[in-house]
C-alpha cells in the first residue's frame, strides 16, 4: 500500500467531497490499497480498471447522474474540449473513504 498521486483538479476534488466514489483518467494513477487525501480526509483505492468510453457511456452513465448514454457523452464532450473517441480507453480508479484522518490536502 503507497500513496497515489491522482492529480486530481479542483472540480474533481469538490466532487469526491460531494460522494462520488470514482473518477477516470487517462492512465492509471494508483493501484489496489494505495491511498489519497482530498481535504484533510484519506481514500483507499479500490480497483483500477480499463474501459472504453464507448463502454463507460452506454453502462455506467446513471453513475455519472446522466439519463442516457447520449447525455454523457455531451457532458463528457463539454468537459473535454469536445473530444469524444468511444475507443479511447480510460482507467477508472474506484475508491472508498477510510474513516482515518489524513494531514493536510494532497
Amino acid at each position: 500500500m503507497g500513496t497515489a498521486d491522482l492529480c486530481l483538479t479542483p472540480a474533481e476534488e469538490k466532487s469526491i467531497l460531494s460522494g462520488k466514489r470514482h473518477i477516470y483518467k487517462s492512465v492509471p494513477c494508483a493501484r489496489a490499497w494505495d491511498t489519497f487525501l482530498v481535504d484533510g480526509k484519506r481514500f483507499e483505492i479500490i480497483d483500477v480498471s480499463e474501459r472504453s468510453l464507448y463502454t463507460i457511456a452506454n453502462k455506467y452513465y446513471p453513475i455519472e447522474g446522466c439519463q442516457s448514454p447520449h447525455d454523457f457523452i455531451r457532458d463528457w464532450r463539454a468537459g473535454h474540449s469536445g473530444d469524444w473517441s468511444p475507443e479511447q480507453a480510460v482507467y477508472v480508479h474506484w475508491f472508498r473513504e477510510t474513516g482515518e484522518p489524513g494531514n493536510g490536502s494532497a
